[in-house]
């Protein structure tokens, strides 16, 4: 019992809070650790400012009016045009400076400035939306959300039981770090000179990427033929004509001395097996759909080295070289090999620089018919030289995984050294 008074003397185990300190009754805020930093320490409701001014769109009803969103990813982003009629609330305005966040997403980061980029300028009244006063810079406020350490002040101050929620109310009563205006400029220029060079890295990412396309068809001279526009009536010869269609402008030629055979030829290739998203499960194998990997799944379909091609979808016609247990969708086409003449390394190249989608059905739902591709022609060289292009390839891509990885380290370290020069650990 001693111990225990003596404890309580001590305070090391009861916390006392003064009754002018509750703004909610709330045991998770209150025993919260408080945020240490070299600069001030000051209430963030002092520097914000709510701002709920709405438009009725329906009032405009004829008017395509644009909307912004908002994620964790992206922060704000313009996200869709609608028809004023079709919108039956009003909507808050979002100017340039202001802030918007999700109550419910926000202990996951979904927060966002918006800028001179975005185009869009109304946003649902389901997010919270505030600008900063004078002596807050909203960008300096909007890192700071993206810190590990104010996340945590996030995280800590969320109510609800079932879903976590912060009120405008709530966000007024958390306290932030406050440099001088010089200061929070300086900060944000060493954040934007490490993100620059992120973004210089890359460019020269898709410098590469965007060099191997015609890398490809230099190397086994694929040559695709310019279309000529003609006015009024022009006349095509009948042996010209591979596909009756109206979308079949995509004629190629192949000008190197190779061995050419039609996919029908080299492969087959068949539909996959019908999975809803809502019936996956489990993370234990790749599912692979008309854009590539949609999902994971507890069981598979298929097995082995082989080619699948995106069957429906924008990006119908994608080709992914796959390896092991996955299953492939009705979305998608998977591949078996008729002739013992290229490797799959090679197939995945070669149909990578015929670039498939261009061959896509055009329709409300683009896709790719099996027709379509299998009688594509193609260059089938020796394997030596199959094997060059495909290192060639592969080198290119290696390259380019490796900026992915610098651009993605010189992201996070712009973040993790804003925050360490703010906050004391």
């Amino acid at each position: 019992m001693e111990s225990v008074i003596k404890a309580i003397d001590n305070f090391n185990f009861l916390k006392l809070v003064s009754f002018k300190d509750f703004a909610l009754w709330d045991v998770k805020r209150l025993v919260a650790e408080r945020i240490a930093s070299v600069f001030p320490i000051v209430s963030l409701g002092d520097y914000i400012k709510e701002e709920n001014t709405k438009i009725r769109p329906a009032l405009e009803p004829e008017k395509e009016h644009k909307i912004l969103g908002v994620n964790n990813i992206d922060g704000i982003f313009d996200a869709y045009t609608q028809l004023g009629k079709e919108i039956k609330q009003p909507y808050k305005i979002m100017k340039e400076g202001f802030l918007a966040y999700n109550p419910y997403r926000i202990n996951v980061g979904s927060i966002g400035l918006k800028t001179k980029e975005h185009n869009n300028d109304l946003i649902s009244p389901a997010y919270v939306v505030f600008s900063c006063k004078s002596g807050l810079s909203p960008d300096f406020l909007y890192k700071l959300f993206k810190t590990d350490r104010f996340n945590k002040v996030i995280r800590d101050n969320t109510t609800g039981s079932v879903r976590q929620n912060l009120t405008i109310d709530i966000l007024k009563t958390l306290e932030i770090p406050l440099p001088k205006p010089a200061e929070q400029e300086e900060l944000l220029n060493e954040y934007y000179i490490k993100i620059q060079a992120a973004n210089n890295l890359s460019f020269k990412a898709n410098e590469i990427q965007e060099s191997i396309l015609p890398l490809i068809r230099s190397y086994l001279g694929i040559e695709f033929l310019l279309w000529e526009k003609k006015q009024g009536l022009h006349f095509t010869s009948l042996k010209d004509i591979k596909r009756w269609a109206v979308w079949n402008v995509n004629n190629y030629s192949l000008k190197k001395g190779f061995p050419k055979y039609t996919l029908e030829q080299l492969i087959s290739i068949s539909s996959g097996k019908f999975l809803p998203a809502n019936k996956q499960e489990g993370d234990e194998y790749f599912v692979y759909g008309g854009n590539g990997i949609n999902g994971t799944h507890s069981e598979y379909c298929f097995e082995g080295k082989r080619i699948i091609i995106g069957r429906v979808g924008e990006y119908c016609g994608n080709v992914h070289l796959v390896d092991g247990k996955y299953w492939v969708t009705d979305n998608a086409f998977w591949s078996e090999r008729k002739k013992e003449i290229f490797t799959w390394e090679y197939l995945e190249v070669v149909l990578t620089g015929l670039d498939l989608n261009k061959f896509r059905v055009i329709s409300a739902q683009p896709s790719i018919s099996q027709s379509n591709i299998l009688e594509l022609e193609i260059p089938v060289p020796s394997f030596q030289e199959q094997n060059e292009i495909v290192e060639i390839v592969q080198e290119k891509r290696k390259q380019i995984e490796e900026i992915k990885n610098e651009v993605k380290s010189l992201k996070v370290s712009a973040i993790k050294d804003f925050e360490a020069k703010i906050f004391k650990r």
